[in-house]
């Protein structure tokens, strides 16, 4: 390449995450920068073809679709921000589903979405990956946890707080939600086999489909009559 009063010779070798810009025979200070800044689009465009095929050379990048930054060269996170962004969000998802308890409630302190520490105890599955998703994907307009589907099963959620929850569809089989307050909650084909529901607060609570065999209600306090003779005939179990 010419320069001012003199050539300039470009040699640039590329190697994994860097590259090496060598200058010789004199030259003028626009075209070095100019080269450098061919060289950064080089590596820009070649990163955003081969960001699938390197996970191990991939960085965290803050974004729009990912809540929060993600750990260093964690395999989900795309290098430049070329998936789409319910792919995005999936795998943050799968990221805080991997995380242990403890590691999963400042995340959730971060989003403003700590009152739901029930997330903390989920597991990792496909139900509870959609689920996490949609907290995930606008959590400063949540009101009331939405658990279509979730796999909540065998898990100590006393005292939980699923105030018009929709838990349609969910899986409680054998979890205790002792003390917890129901209000509002929708239980339309769930799963509340050998569920323990003793001292629940349960008005309003809807329990189309619900399967409640062997499901411990106690007192069933907010139940009307017609609901608790109908999960009676379905198999839950009150105290006389």
């Amino acid at each position: 390449m010419w320069g001012c009063g003199g050539i300039i010779s470009n040699r640039i070798s590329f190697r994994p995450n860097i590259f090496i810009l060598s200058i010789s025979n004199g030259g003028c200070y626009n075209n070095i920068v100019h080269s450098y800044l061919l060289a950064l689009l080089w590596l820009h465009t070649s990163a955003v073809k081969n960001s699938d095929s390197c996970p191990a050379q991939r960085i965290p990048k803050r974004n729009t679709f990912f809540p929060y930054t993600l750990t260093p060269l964690h395999p989900y996170t795309p290098i430049f921000n070329t998936n789409p962004p319910t792919q995005n969000l999936r795998y943050a998802a799968i990221h805080f589903l991997e995380q242990s308890p403890e590691q999963r409630l400042p995340i959730l302190q971060q989003l403003g979405i700590a009152r739901y520490d029930f997330l903390t105890k989920m597991r990792l599955n496909e139900a509870n990956i959609v689920c996490v998703m949609r907290f995930f994907q606008n959590p400063s307009q949540l009101k009331f946890p939405s658990l279509i589907g979730a796999d909540l099963s065998g898990l100590v959620l006393d005292g939980v707080n699923f105030i018009r929850g929709n838990l349609s569809g969910a899986n409680l089989q054998g979890s205790s939600l002792v003390n917890a307050d129901l209000i509002f909650a929708n239980f339309t084909h769930a799963d509340l086999r050998d569920a323990d529901l003793r001292g629940a607060t349960l008005n309003e609570t809807i329990w189309l489909g619900t399967s409640v065999d062997e499901c411990e209600f106690g007192e069933g306090s907010g139940l009307t009559k017609i609901q608790r003779k109908d999960l009676e005939l379905r198999g839950a179990r009150f105290n006389s």
